[in-house]
């Protein structure tokens, strides 16, 4: 196990790279910042338990957690996947195009969640730009944590800056419901410019590729996304010593009364 040392570099991505098809929006986020990080490795990990990741659209967990997923799936863990919105962008003129976008981005997230490994996906159709102060959301989250009882979620850093409300909304969501549910006990918040953890993930760096290669046409693959991906995780690896790492900002859950 690693220990504790100041002085290392992270990384934030505003929300919308996870959505939008060109590469100067990713660009805009890049940020390089000096933290404490609490070292990784497979020690990171949260312990071997169900393990629950709340993303406010299809693609989300597998561009910020991708090689994560992998190591959480090698190891045998059981992960189940809550996407909140359909992902659809409400500027799309017809509804013909917008039914077929919110087609499309499900059909990509159930093909990359298969080979993800989740036990199982919920898509909860909640419009995109909805999730703000949503009280149904959260208790339809707080249900859900209820049900499955997650020793661990994964969620977008609320306080992550962010050019869409969504994503850090949606990681509200996930500390409210797991606060009431009082099932959980850890939160896992990527995309977060405070990480006090860094999982090594030089290994399963390919392993992400291939998931986001389910999302091509959203994330516009072929027009550079790949060297900024490259870009994001090797800047977290190299505060590791490592070619390539995720970071998170762990968050122990207060369990309301």
């Amino acid at each position: 196990m690693w220990f504790v040392f100041a002085g290392g570099i992270a990384l934030i991505l505003a929300v919308s790279l996870l959505l939008l098809p060109t590469v100067r929006h990713m660009r805009l986020a890049l940020r390089t910042i000096k933290v404490a990080l609490k070292l990784a490795g497979e020690d990171a990990l949260p312990e071997a338990a169900t393990v629950l990741f709340i993303t406010s659209t299809p693609g989300e967990a597998e561009f910020a957690c991708g090689g994560t997923l992998a190591k959480l799936l090698e190891r045998g863990d059981k992960m189940y996947l809550a996407v909140l919105t359909d992902g659809r962008r409400p500027a799309m003129p017809m509804e013909f195009f917008r039914k077929r976008a919110i087609v499309r981005r499900r059909s990509q997230q159930e093909k990359a969640s298969a080979v993800a490994g989740f036990t199982d996906t919920l898509f909860y159709g909640l419009h995109r730009g909805s999730l703000s102060g949503n009280e149904k959301a959260v208790a339809m989250i707080s249900t859900l944590v209820r049900e499955l009882k997650p020793k661990t979620i994964f969620a977008f850093d609320p306080d992550a800056p962010s050019i869409e409300p969504d994503p850090p909304a949606a990681g509200a969501i996930a500390g409210l419901a797991a606060a009431r549910s009082g099932q959980t006990d850890e939160i896992f918040y990527y995309m977060t410019e405070r990480p006090n953890v860094i999982v090594d993930i030089s290994d399963s760096f390919e392993a992400k590729l291939r998931l986001l290669s389910h999302f091509e046409r959203s994330f516009g693959w072929r027009v550079g996304f790949r060297p900024v991906l490259d870009r994001v995780c090797s800047r977290y690896g190299r505060a590791l010593g490592v070619k390539y790492g995720e970071g998170y900002l762990t968050s122990i859950v207060k369990k309301d009364d």
